[in-house]
């Protein structure tokens, strides 16, 4: 997901509808840094899990795309030794459900390595596995059409995308997928325990914070075309995501255990902890969506990281999946170190080294 959005960030820099392919060559030139960032982190999780080929061939379309812009040499080593590991962990998928995107990356490779005709050739397989699903083939045709923009390889690229348009004139396009006009992303701190020894968000601050959440929604136009995100825990969360249903945005629950866990930890140690549950629960009953469970979605914990940094990172990229101009976050935060791994400190500091954008309610001025 961090290799997805580096390329989104990268893509938003330069590409602008009208221009040529030199004039967007220009403006690319000027982005190496961000080409190479989205390298590094395709390139860093495909190398940890090599039989991830959907990491590897964006990893080696960069890369290829990498030395056609800059005539660069650097990943021409690994280029090599990454295509031969990408077609060997393509051609090895059994999964049935997986087939149209391992047979995909195979028709991506012979884009950077191939011919006309073997592109083709191994685009059909793709399309024999999945020819009516839209949003897959236009997905596949989209990737080309990027390289078409930057001039790579045009007579591979433009025999892929014939391949594509054949089978999609002859589908309907549905509906387009839900996308939200603004992604706000929240972290802040629990309600105090009785037994905390320094205050950081004090009970009686309640009704405060939740105005000042209000407030900053407010200012950002929070509606209908938005969504919400953040975990659920007592105080800051279960605030924000209240102030978020009055206001009609979408709400979109990430929980980093096991949703009794998770109750027991974040939610039932703050002081009113039963009446807190109570109202998880009832703002749970309401959700379009059920809260997304981080093992049963990312897998069984890695061992050495802790949940709640895990789930920030998810959080985050979730968010920023949607597109880094989207955007924005919101803290209830003291401005000091967390009780453990993973509090708002974190997310404060991941989301100003990404995005920059952020609207701070300061807890010690309520």
């Amino acid at each position: 997901m961090l290799g997805r959005v580096d390329k989104d960030a990268w893509v938003a820099a330069w590409h602008q509808p009208g221009k040529s392919a030199e004039q967007l060559r220009d403006e690319v030139a000027e982005e190496d840094a961000l080409l190479r960032s989205a390298i590094d982190s395709y390139a860093k999780g495909y190398r940890r899990n090599p039989s991830h080929y959907y990491s590897g061939i964006n990893a080696l379309t960069l890369m290829h795309l990498h030395r056609h812009l800059t005539k660069d040499p650097r990943y021409d080593r690994e280029m090599v030794a990454m295509a031969g590991a990408v077609r060997f962990a393509a051609e090895c998928e059994l999964d049935e459900q997986h087939l149209f995107w391992s047979n995909a990356t195979l028709g991506d490779l012979e884009v950077l390595v191939g011919t006309p005709d073997t592109t083709k050739a191994a685009y059909r397989e793709a399309i024999a596995k999945n020819d009516k699903d839209w949003f897959a083939l236009n997905s596949s045709r989209a990737q080309l059409q990027l390289l078409k923009d930057l001039g790579f390889r045009l007579e591979n690229v433009e025999a892929g995308i014939a391949t594509f348009d054949r089978v999609l004139q002859k589908l309907a396009k549905p509906e387009d997928c839900w996308q939200p006009r603004q992604v706000f992303l929240f972290s802040g701190h629990m309600t105090d325990a009785s037994t905390r020894p320094t205050p950081r968000f004090p009970a009686d601050k309640e009704s405060v914070a939740a105005q000042k959440i209000a407030e900053a929604l407010d200012q950002l136009g929070a509606g209908p075309e938005d969504l919400a995100l953040t975990q659920g825990a007592s105080g800051g969360d279960l605030l924000f995501l209240e102030a978020c249903k009055q206001r009609g945005v979408r709400l979109q629950l990430l929980l980093p255990l096991e949703e009794p866990e998770f109750i027991e930890r974040s939610i039932l140690p703050s002081a009113g902890g039963d009446k807190w549950r109570d109202r998880f629960y009832q703002l749970k009953s309401g959700l379009k969506e059920s809260p997304r469970i981080m093992p049963d979605e990312l897998g069984p914990l890695p061992k050495g990281v802790d949940p709640f940094e895990r789930c920030n990172l998810w959080l985050l990229y979730t968010a920023l999946s949607y597109g880094i101009d989207k955007v924005r976050f919101l803290c209830l935060w003291d401005g000091g170190g967390g009780d453990g791994p993973g509090g708002t400190a974190h997310m404060y500091q991941e989301v100003k080294r990404r995005t920059g954008r952020v609207m701070w309610i300061d807890s010690r001025s309520l």
